[in-house]
């Protein structure tokens, strides 16, 4: 048994090209139709990791937003859509309104939930309980539109991670705290999605992001859209598509591991002309991406000559303290009006760099890291 990931070129995010490029990007996979029916509620998840402008490349560009909602209200459902922003506790409106989803609830009748604001299941997986957000059990459709964006903990964020969206608010902090380094958290980002597997995934690689993703990283056009019934299938083969060589992706050989999905290329059938020899050159992947590969009981004898951890650009931080309301550990604190680390409690998952609205978290390398980059 194979699966289809289909591609799709696309040279802007003009509404009624991007309607047409979706509509036939869809098309082999049977059209919006054979997913979605009259009377149904259908979720669509977006990529909405924290209050940035879609110019960023940090969240899902909103026409593709409204073009799948537009679809799935010409087909008689009741659309939501919605995520669990990092920094909610700044407000939830200002995530709404700068990454577009304001206007996009207004030109198609859609409504925004934020998952902070329903109630949680918890569900167990293994010997780990985890509370997901009601919302994930009580519609009848899930469509994920993720975000194409290279990641400093797991190397890559795709369709996998993000269901991790349905985690609400701070409990996402506590995972982290728990599994510091990226095979661990990699395992609960699989947990997450063994519980909550959508039914349909449109990647967005329109506006993609290289280097320190998934919010500090460079925009790069790459003009491309994916869509797909299997995550693992997608992430795996966008990752051999933006990839010059092979690249260890832990989410991705978790999840195909557990049998959540297909990784084996003989058995995905990658159509569409973006997938043509050529078509997209490869990304620039993290900068501590080897780093991630070290096994965790070498981390400690290395670490004091190759590490990479934040640090604070103190000339570009405005004191939000959306880092320090959001870090695990409680090791950022104001010291003399400025925001500091406490490297002693630090575990290197990267919030800080991950939420910070300014760029004003960087990656701080040792020298020999730098080398090894």
């Amino acid at each position: 048994m194979s699966v289809l990931v289909n591609s799709i070129l696309i040279d802007s995010y003009d509404f009624e090209k991007l309607s047409a490029a979706v509509l036939s990007l869809m098309e082999p996979l049977g059209g919006f139709g054979r997913f979605v029916k009259p009377g149904m509620t259908v979720l669509i998840n977006p990529n909405l990791l924290s209050a940035r402008t879609p110019d960023r490349a940090v969240t899902t560009h909103p026409e593709l937003v409204r073009v799948v909602a537009r679809e799935c209200l010409n087909l008689g459902a009741k659309v939501l859509i919605g995520d669990s922003p990092g920094g909610v506790e700044k407000g939830l409106k200002r995530v709404w309104d700068n990454t577009g989803m304001t206007g996009i609830a207004e030109l198609t009748g859609a409504e925004l939930v934020g998952f902070e604001q329903g109630d949680v299941k918890r569900v167990s997986v293994g010997d780990r309980a985890y509370y997901i957000s009601r919302y994930a059990f009580d519609v009848d459709f899930i469509i994920s539109l993720p975000k194409l964006k290279t990641h400093v903990l797991t190397n890559f964020t795709g369709a996998i991670k993000n269901s991790y969206g349905f985690i609400p608010g701070i409990r996402k902090s506590d995972y982290h705290k728990k599994h510091p380094n990226a095979r661990s958290f990699s395992g609960v980002i699989v947990d997450i999605f063994s519980i909550v597997k959508p039914g349909l995934y449109i990647m967005d690689g329109g506006l993609a992001m290289e280097g320190d993703g998934p919010a500090s990283g460079s925009p790069r056009w790459l003009g491309c859209l994916f869509a797909s019934e299997d995550a693992v299938a997608m992430d795996s083969s966008v990752m051999t598509l933006i990839c010059k060589k092979e690249r260890r992706v832990w989410p991705t050989e978790i999840a195909a591991g557990r049998g959540l999905g297909i990784a084996e290329a003989s058995r995905i059938r990658r159509a569409g002309p973006a997938f043509k020899p050529g078509s997209v050159a490869g990304l620039k992947m993290p900068g501590n991406f080897y780093l991630n590969l070290v096994p965790s009981v070498l981390v400690k004898t290395i670490e004091p000559l190759v590490w990479v951890r934040p640090a604070m650009n103190d000339d570009d931080c405005t004191m939000c303290e959306i880092c320090k309301d959001n870090c695990p550990q409680d090791a950022i604190y104001v010291r003399d009006g400025k925001m500091r680390i406490d490297y002693e409690k630090c575990i290197k998952c990267m919030c800080c760099h991950e939420l910070c609205p300014e760029y004003a978290v960087f990656l701080n390398r040792s020298r020999l890291a730098k080398i090894i980059r």
